[in-house]
């Protein structure tokens, strides 16, 4: 059989995020510990239907900043969201040497 492709997922495989630091640095805004915040958003399922589209952005940072009772900027609010991966260099490494296929990256991360 021959390799047509290889297929990486972004999130959590070449790049590692943590969501609870997310509702670290959103802890700074509001005066709900990291771990209430956490439970609001990540396991209320608020951030699952963000994740599939049924949530648009705007609505899900009013919806979230209402929850945690803070007052962050949108701008703020996005900063944090996004500022949560890293790269796994060794990942990178593996992805890099697979040259003479194709690659595809893929995502769901929002």
């Amino acid at each position: 059989m021959t390799i047509a492709a290889v297929i990486f997922d972004l999130g959590k495989v070449i790049c590692p995020f943590s969501h609870f630091s997310i509702c670290e640095r959103l802890a700074e805004y509001s005066h709900l510990s990291p771990s209430d915040i956490f439970n609001t958003v990540f396991k209320s399922g608020l951030e699952r239907e963000f994740d599939k589209g049924k949530i648009a952005p705007e609505v899900f940072y009013r919806e979230t900043s209402r929850l945690i009772k803070t007052e962050i900027s949108l701008t703020d609010f996005r900063k944090i969201w996004v500022d949560i991966f890293t790269i796994d260099e060794f990942v990178v490494q593996i992805y890099t040497e697979l040259h003479s296929y194709k690659r595809y990256l893929l995502s769901n991360t929002n």
